[in-house]
């Protein structure tokens, strides 16, 4: 139960995030605080997986609430420190507008996120950007 932190790939190009069950705000600030230290660990770019696909919804008041807001502050300005792309896999509708709202009041915090459906097509799609990225680096 929680929010597990591990390399998708040998490359270490790739975090996932697997949230499992009920998980709560403190288990994502941990959760960020490692991805955090796993990419200062290597000497570039580092993109994530976020799966969704076993997660219970968001904590208890979540959004809708003055803490929800302050949560989701919180999160934005720990999440926007040396990022790569985000791709979040297994996504429900709920999830998918929050992110529109939230997109809404804050773009540049929403920029390089992307959806799908399994945690196949997220991978796929991290590994095909990464490779277009070198293309263009060489």
């Amino acid at each position: 139960m929680g929010i597990n932190v591990r390399w998708d790939n040998e490359e270490q190009t790739i975090i996932q995030y697997s949230f499992d069950g009920r998980w709560t705000w403190n288990d994502l600030y941990s959760a960020l605080d490692r991805v955090q230290e796993m990419s200062a660990s290597v000497d570039h770019r580092v993109d994530a997986i976020i799966d969704l696909t076993h997660a219970d919804l968001m904590p208890a008041g979540a959004i809708f609430s003055l803490d929800g807001r302050k949560n989701a502050q919180k999160l934005a300005s720990k999440a926007n420190a040396a990022r790569g792309l985000i791709v979040i896999a297994g996504a429900n509708a709920f999830i998918r507008s929050i992110y529109d709202a939230f997109r809404a009041f804050n773009r540049s915090v929403a920029t390089g996120i992307h959806f799908t459906e399994t945690l196949g097509q997220a991978r796929a799609y991290l590994l095909e950007r990464q490779a277009l990225a070198a293309e263009k680096a060489s």
